[in-house]
């Protein structure tokens, strides 16, 4: 694990040391992704930094990797779990013996051998950049499912990437500002959809996308990995099959030479990922992590299937925090961030289990792949409001709805019978009519033009599989994988998803959506029925929590004057760039901040993100933490 930015030259610069000591800034603006080593790659068309976590090969392991003859050197961020299987194939093929134990040492030798399409076949969480020195190139490529992120900002001067925004702008090359364009989308969703980000000309690679960087040749991006279609298992096989892929997939996410750690929550998602790391290394230990208010039947689910798996467990206790005093350091981390409430406690997990271990396993994706948000399923009215919409049209259908669902779900409903996008769309957005009624001479795009194009992308699946399809290759990698990457790599640990091994991926959505949800409450049915096999009963029935957050209590009627200052005081940015009518609205009583709490939190998120990286200016862009 690690991090790396670089440095594609278009025009001359002053000089190699010029380059040397950009492509330095930027590696130390993102040390905290990387404390155990550190290095600086100059070539005669590009530079690049780099900052190791030390997790494989912690003697020799150091990067850039090369090839025989020193022709091609790559830099990795993540990790190649199947490197072992891929040595094997390149002695047996080849005759090429890899000189050291790291996993990215297979990397310049499987492009030297196959190509550009090498990372077809790499199992793994990466973002990778190789350095040709035949052709001068440069290669991003992007894990088939987002999990590690890279940025890309194509400046006059140069083709500017690396791991964080942050070190895109450490590279003095890349202003911090933000795109107001993508502000409404941002306040919509949580996280801005597609290509784009929060500042103003950077792009980030989409997951299972590459980039070539050629001197004379404008950027090339193409897709090298889709969630694609395979053969369905036969349905009295599938679970079977299911077991097998989970228990090869936590295997191969075992590789590491530090101690390693199960994110165990009192679910069965990270409950099954206990077992299956249990059976892989009897030594893993399991970190239930508490905060002050945290559910007292999570903890004992959590203690119930560590003694059921027979697997050592540790409680382990995160603070409760103080939101608004540490929004600026958690902005830092943040980075190209995610407003999901979620993020402020994630990272106090993850502090917490720092202290013990550098690798952490969890069971995100699981929800994705396996139906496990309300939104995959309409309940049995909603289902008749549907039918009854697309037999006899609004007026009977309207008055079943009755006023117990508001105009924009009833035109949800109607549009059912032929998309789920607008039904999913009331899902996945969190602004209110009023509040886009406000902000509507703001729009500059559409939020959902991302979802709607994966609707039309997942066409050709069940409407349930369609659904899941679309938040896999949106919400999973924009707002959720962000998160998540942030969190650990603010902590300095490493998290891992084995549930979003691409094998896994592909063997979710071959699976009709009918074995994924059952009655009103039975969602992440095939799920359930695995967990009945090793877990808990009472875990494997358990409904589903969300990650704790408190964000009413954070921004609680003690925090409104603080909440005021930050949003409609003189020269913030929330001030300058949005309606003040709307937002006195959101800060005029304590009742309002409570009724639009999520709202308020991303504003001050967004606002915090500018104050920390857009004013402080030089001081934020090289790395120095407020």
């Amino acid at each position: 694990m690690c991090g790396f930015a670089g440095i594609f030259p278009l025009v001359p610069f002053a000089s190699p040391e010029d380059l040397a000591a950009r492509a330095a800034a930027m590696a130390a603006s993102i040390a905290h992704r990387g404390p155990d080593a550190q290095s600086v790659l100059v070539e005669p068309f590009a530079a690049v930094g780099f900052r190791r976590l030390a997790i494989v090969d912690l003697v020799t392991g150091d990067q850039p990797v090369q090839n025989a003859d020193g022709s091609i050197q790559v830099f990795l961020n993540g990790e190649v779990y199947n490197h072992l299987e891929l040595r094997q194939r390149l002695r047996r093929e080849h005759g090429v013996e890899v000189a050291t134990g790291s996993d990215a040492a297979v990397l310049p030798h499987l492009y030297e051998r196959y190509g550009p399409g090498f990372v077809d076949l790499c199992n793994g969480m990466f973002a990778i950049c190789v350095l040709d020195r035949r052709d001068q190139s440069c290669r991003l490529y992007r894990d088939r499912l987002g999990i590690k992120p890279l940025y890309v900002a194509a400046t006059p001067r140069a083709v500017v990437f690396g791991s964080e925004l942050k070190a895109l702008f450490a590279s003095g090359l890349v202003p911090p500002a933000v795109d107001e364009a993508q502000l409404v989308p941002f306040l919509e969703l949580f996280y801005v959809p597609g290509r784009a980000t929060l500042c103003r000309g950077v792009e980030k690679l989409l997951p299972g996308e590459r980039l070539l960087l050629r001197d004379g040749a404008p950027p090339q991006r193409e897709r090298w990995w889709r969630l694609a279609d395979r053969r369905p298992p036969r349905d009295g096989e599938a679970l079977d099959e299911l077991d097998a892929l989970l228990a090869d997939a936590t295997r191969l996410q075992l590789m590491a030479d530090v101690p390693i750690g199960i994110s165990l929550s009192g679910g069965l998602d990270s409950g099954l990922i206990a077992h299956y790391a249990h059976q892989g290394d009897a030594r893993v230990r399991a970190y239930t992590i508490a905060f002050p208010d945290t559910d007292p039947g999570e903890l004992a689910c959590a203690r119930r299937t560590a003694r059921q798996l027979g697997i050592e467990q540790m409680e382990l206790s995160a603070p409760a925090g103080d939101f608004l005093a540490d929004l600026d350091e958690t902005t830092f981390f943040n980075d190209e961030p995610v407003a999901d409430p979620a993020f402020y406690p994630a990272l106090l997990v993850a502090r917490a289990a720092a202290a013990h271990v550098k690798v952490l396993l969890a069971g995100s994706g699981a929800d994705e792949l396996f139906a496990g948000y309300g939104h995959y399923r309409l309940s049995a009215r909603q289902q008749a409001c549907r039918l009854l919409y697309l037999a006899f049209g609004d007026r009977l259908g309207g008055r079943l709805a009755g006023n117990r669902h508001p105009p924009a779900v009833r035109q949800a409903l109607r549009a059912f019978g032929h998309t789920r996008l607008p039904w999913h769309a009331l899902a996945m957005t969190h602004l209110r009519p009023a509040d886009r009624a406000a902000l509507q001479p703001l729009v500059r795009r559409d939020h959902l033009e991302e979802v709607a194009q994966a609707f039309v992308d997942g066409a050709h699946l069940d409407p349930r599989n369609q659904q899941l399809c679309v938040d896999a290759t949106t919400y999973l990698p924009h707002q959720l994988l962000s998160l998540l990457d942030r969190t650990t790599m603010g902590a300095s640990i490493e998290g891992r998803v084995p549930f979003l091994d691409h094998r896994v991926a592909e063997f979710a959505l071959a699976v009709h959506g009918r074995h994924k949800y059952g009655g009103a409450h039975e969602n992440k049915r095939m799920l359930r029925r695995l967990a009945a096999r090793y877990l808990p009963a009472e875990v494997a029935g358990r409904r589903k929590l969300g990650f704790p957050n408190s964000v009413a209590a954070w921004l609680g009627p003690d925090q409104l004057p603080a909440m005021r200052e930050r949003l409609l005081g003189a020269g913030t940015f929330a001030a300058g760039a949005l309606p003040r009518p709307w937002l006195q609205s959101l800060l005029a009583t304590p009742e309002a901040a409570r009724d639009n709490a999520l709202t308020l939190h991303s504003l001050l998120v967004v606002d915090a993100w500018h104050r920390v990286f857009c004013r402080s200016g030089a001081a934020a862009a090289a790395g120095a933490r407020p």
